[in-house]
């Protein structure tokens, strides 16, 4: 982080760094740990994609959830010049969070388990968020759509069945959208996953990064999301998917149904809401696997992940219908 950049920071905010900050993880956008006067803080540079309505409706759900008594999302410090929970300094926009320590997953079922319950206080948080607007583009429904369809089986024609008649008889079958009074609709995470979330021996210590809680519909898709995420289980060697290991998944469902109890019908549709994530996330990576295909600059490192991304996601819906009685038949 530049000289200038901090200096800035430390007028606006009223605190004084008082050590190098150090760079967190993260893809789109960079985070920093500072050690001020005030103890530490963390600073978030903004992607230059994120827009100030996206930048908004995450404030406003962490500032939601903190009412809520939810202590383990951070809370964003205010600007003392603007006011504002953001500030624009040399044409980027930056935001200021409370600093909360913990640790990396360490794959234990307590953490797991506590993981889903923490999910589940999220949902029931922000089911009365109110927003000025809701585009129905966000609106996430279970089952697929007929353009996603039609998109993958271009794609398979086109490469010589590269996904696959099984896959594809999966997708024709979830075709459709399910509607019920007994699918609960929210605001959701929408990128729930082990390295957006810190713990501590056993139990969530913060819930990080809700810039995609603009995203709505029915709550089972990002409970399907974050069970894939810490269900899931790979070679050591290869990072090969293998199988959904049984024990994190149902410890992770089990928790959130302790917070926010499940109705039978979404228990029922659980396989389908897994589908419908990563058949949406496989039409990206087809349409990505085109682009970069046809593009000069394409990098061969580029097209191998994509490739990569391509096989999970056909092997992630393979592995949800041949599990469907081990991911609802414990909990009805």
């Amino acid at each position: 982080m530049q000289e200038a950049i901090i200096t800035e920071l430390e007028q606006q905010y009223d605190f004084i760094v008082e050590d190098t900050p150090v760079r967190l993880g993260g893809l789109s956008n960079q985070n920093y740990v500072l050690t001020t006067n005030r103890g530490k803080i963390v600073v978030k540079r903004y992607n230059p994609y994120s827009s100030s309505e996206i930048r908004a409706v995450e404030h406003q759900a962490l500032h939601h959830l903190r009412s809520k008594g939810i202590d383990y999302i951070p809370y964003l410090l205010v600007c003392q010049q603007s006011g504002q929970t953001t500030t624009t300094i040399e044409e980027e926009t930056y935001a200021v969070f409370e600093f909360i320590e913990g640790e990396q997953y360490q794959r234990t079922l307590e953490q797991t388990t506590d993981a889903g319950r923490k999910l589940g206080f999220i949902h029931t948080g922000l089911e009365d968020l109110t927003l000025d607007s809701i585009s129905p583009s966000r609106k996430r429904t279970i089952g697929i759509k007929e353009d996603w369809l039609q998109k993958i089986k271009e794609y398979d024609t086109s490469r010589g069945s590269s996904i696959g008649k099984e896959v594809l008889d999966i997708l024709e079958e979830t075709a459709k959208d399910y509607e019920s009074e007994e699918l609960r609709e929210t605001h959701f995470h929408a990128d729930y996953h082990p390295g957006n979330l810190l713990f501590d021996d056993e139990n969530v210590r913060a819930v990080l990064d809700f810039e995609a809680v603009f995203k709505h519909g029915h709550r089972i898709l990002d409970l399907a999301f974050g069970a894939y995420n810490f269900g899931m289980r790979y070679n050591k060697e290869t990072w090969e998917l293998e199988d959904i290991d049984e024990e994190r998944f149902k410890s992770f469902l089990r928790g959130y149904n302790q917070t926010a109890k499940l109705t039978a019908t979404e228990i029922v549709l659980l396989p389908e809401a897994l589908i419908t994530h990563r058949a949406e996330y496989l039409r990206r990576f087809l349409e990505e696997a085109v682009t970069l295909s046809t593009g000069s600059s394409a990098s061969p490192e580029s097209l191998v992940t994509v490739e990569y991304n391509i096989k999970e996601a056909a092997a992630i819906i393979k592995l949800a219908e041949r599990k469907r009685k081990m991911i609802t038949q414990f909990m009805l």
